[in-house]
Parts: C-alpha cells; structure tokens; sequence
C-alpha cells in the first residue's frame, strides 16, 4: 500500500522493516533518500538526492526493526526513486546501491502542488 504519486505539498509515508536473520546479533543503519535519477545504458546514475533519514540500530537474531518514515518532497519529478539501503555497521561517507548490504526502491511521482493528476 505504497504511494505512487504525491504533490510537492504533501507527505508520504513508508514503513521499513529489517528483520536479522544473521544468526548472531548485529548492528545496522539504514539510510533513506529520495532520488531524482536518469538512466544511462545499463546504469541508474543521481542526479539529485535528498535525505529522508538515517536510523543506527542493533538487533538480536530473529528480532524485527520498524520504522515509519516521512517523505516530505523538496524534488519534483516523474519516478523519482526512493531508495533505502541497509548497512552493517556504519555506513560509508556517500551511500549508494552499490555500497548496501540489502537495498530496496520505491519509484514516486512528485507533481508540483496544485497539479495532482491522480483525482
């Protein structure tokens, strides 16, 4: 039950959940950011990108960790990717799908306030 298209005015809201399944405990940080992307041949490159948030975290095997998170647009766009990477540990300086542990994206329009196409 994800959105699909928001206007630049409003607030969607995602639910991330990070079960470990590792074995041992673990610590983790997931890092969300609303992405503003252009396809190059067989690469996803960014052009922008905008924080959504970045939650530290550790988990005993079999433990679950949920989070409600906001995504209040500054970038207007047609599929716009938001893209949530986990990490073991720290994350690096520039967090990227390449970099992840786990990744997920979620493609979002934003229209600009006043332009919803979706009534």
């Amino acid at each position: 039950n994800y959105p699909e298209a928001i206007e630049s005015d409003e607030e969607a809201q995602v639910t991330v959940g990070v079960t470990n399944d590792e074995r041992t405990a673990a610590e983790y940080t997931v890092v969300a950011e609303l992405q503003q992307v252009r396809i190059d041949g067989q690469s996803v490159v960014v052009i922008d990108e905008q924080s959504v948030g970045s939650y530290q975290f550790a988990l005993d095997d079999g433990e679950t960790w949920r989070q409600q998170l906001t995504i209040a647009p500054t970038l207007v766009g047609v599929d716009l990717r938001f893209a949530v990477y986990l990490y073991r540990d720290e994350p690096p300086e520039s967090p990227s799908g390449e970099t992840a542990y786990r990744k997920a994206n979620l493609w979002l329009d934003v229209e600009p306030a006043g332009v919803s196409s979706s009534n």
